[in-house]
C-alpha cells in the first residue's frame, strides 16, 4: 500500500515509446545474438559432421588395410605352406637321387668287381695256356738242342727273358705283323737277342731287333710288364740311339720301340703307348700288335 501510495520515481522525459523502443532495439541485439548462436553451433555441427566423415573414411581406410594385411598374411602363411612342400619336396628327391647314386654306384662297384675277377680269370687262364705252350716249347727246344749246337747257345742266353716264348710266339710272327702296319722288315735280324757293344762293353740289349734300309725297331719281352719296365726301357732306347749316333751307316735310320708281354695289365698297356711304344700282346699261338686310334710311335 505504500508502493502504491508513493509511486515509482521515473526519470524525467521517459515515455512509454521510448522504453517501448529500448525493448524492441534490446530485441534486435538479442535476435542477433540469437542468430550468431545459431550459426556458430551449426558451424560447430558441420565441423562434427566434417570430422565424423573424416574418422569415418579414416576408420574405412583402416578396415581396408587391415583386410589387406589380413590377406597379405593368409598370402604369406600359402607362400610359406608352397615353399615348405617345395622343401619337402626338394629333399625326397635328394633322397630318391642319393639312393639312386648309391645304388648306382653299388652296382659299378659290383661289375668291376666281377669284371677284375673275370680278368683275373681270364689271365689265369690265359697263363695256364702260355705255360703250356712253353712247356711243350722247352720239350721241343730240349729236343732240337741235342743236334743244334748254335741254338743251344743261344738258348743259354734267354733263361731270364723267357727265351722259349720270344723264339716259338713272338719272333716268327712278329716281321708279319709290323708287314700289316706298314713297316716292310724282310726278317727278324736278331731274334735271339742282341747286345750293343761300345769300346767292349755292353750299353744296351735287344731281346729281338728288326731292321730294314730306313728303321729300325727293339723289341724288349717281358713275362708281366709293369711300369719300371717302361721307364726302364725307355732309358735303354736313348743308350741304344747313343749307339747308333756313333755309327754312320744307321745313325739316319729311324729308331721305334714295341714292349711284348705273355700277360700285359691294362694301365701298363696306356702307359706304354702313352711313352710312344707299340704294345705285343699274345693271341692264341701268335701275337697280335695293338694301336689306337691315332697312335704315332715315338721316334728316338
Amino acid at each position: 500500500m505504500e508502493d502504491l501510495q508513493n509511486p515509482i520515481d521515473y526519470p524525467k522525459g521517459l515515455t512509454f515509446e521510448k522504453v517501448w523502443a529500448s525493448i524492441q532495439e534490446l530485441g534486435k541485439k538479442y535476435d542477433a545474438i540469437f542468430e550468431r548462436e545459431a550459426q556458430e553451433r551449426q558451424k560447430i555441427e558441420e565441423e562434427r559432421q566434417k570430422l565424423e566423415e573424416e574418422h569415418r573414411k579414416l576408420e574405412e581406410k583402416r578396415q581396408q588395410a587391415e583386410e589387406e594385411r589380413l590377406k597379405a598374411e593368409e598370402e604369406r602363411r600359402k607362400a610359406e605352406e608352397e615353399r615348405r612342400k617345395e622343401e619337402y619336396e626338394r629333399r625326397k628327391e635328394e633322397e630318391e637321387r642319393r639312393k639312386e647314386e648309391d645304388e648306382r654306384r653299388k652296382a659299378e662297384d659290383e661289375r668291376r668287381k666281377l669284371a677284375a675277377e673275370e680278368e683275373r680269370k681270364e689271365a689265369a687262364e690265359r697263363l695256364k695256356k702260355l705255360e703250356a705252350v712253353v712247356e711243350r716249347t722247352s720239350r721241343t727246344v730240349e729236343r732240337t738242342s741235342r743236334s743244334i749246337d748254335d741254338t743251344n747257345k743261344k738258348v743259354g742266353h734267354l733263361d731270364l727273358r723267357f727265351g722259349e716264348l720270344v723264339e716259338h710266339l713272338i719272333a716268327p710272327g712278329i716281321s708279319d705283323r709290323f708287314s700289316e702296319l706298314g713297316y716292310c722288315f724282310d726278317e727278324v735280324t736278331h731274334p735271339f737277342g742282341f747286345k750293343f757293344k761300345q769300346d767292349g762293353i755292353v750299353v744296351a740289349q735287344a731281346d729281338i731287333l728288326l731292321e730294314n734300309q730306313d728303321t729300325i725297331v727293339v723289341v724288349e719281352i717281358k713275362a708281366k710288364p709293369d711300369s719300371n719296365d717302361v721307364q726302364n726301357f725307355t732309358t735303354k732306347m736313348f743308350a741304344i740311339r747313343g749307339y747308333f749316333e756313333q755309327n754312320p751307316t744307321q745313325n739316319k735310320k729311324i729308331l721305334l720301340g714295341a714292349l711284348a708281354g705273355a700277360i700285359f695289365p691294362k694301365h701298363v698297356k696306356q702307359l706304354a703307348i702313352k711313352f710312344g711304344f707299340f704294345v705285343i700282346t699274345q693271341r692264341g699261338d701268335t701275337v697280335k700288335i695293338e694301336v689306337p686310334k691315332d697312335f704315332e710311335p715315338r721316334k728316338f
